[in-house]
């Protein structure tokens, strides 16, 4: 009876080790995708306004 307490015991802490170390890393995961899809979209962002100053900038006046 020992031996299946002890087994069970044991297996229970490794599977919940493991559960909290994969959503630790799923939850860092997620916050660093937040931080620099937000970075890359602010860049997008510039980049788009860049592009359409100088796409109005270069067209010809009769096509305003």
């Amino acid at each position: 009876m020992l031996p299946i307490l002890i087994t069970v015991l044991s297996t229970t802490v490794t599977y919940g080790v493991r559960g909290v170390l994969i959503g630790g890393t799923a939850a860092i995961g997620y916050g660093m995708g937040r931080t620099y899809g937000r970075m890359a979209c602010e860049y997008l962002d510039g980049l788009e306004v860049k592009v359409e100053d100088s796409w109005n900038a270069c067209k010809p006046k009769d096509m305003e």
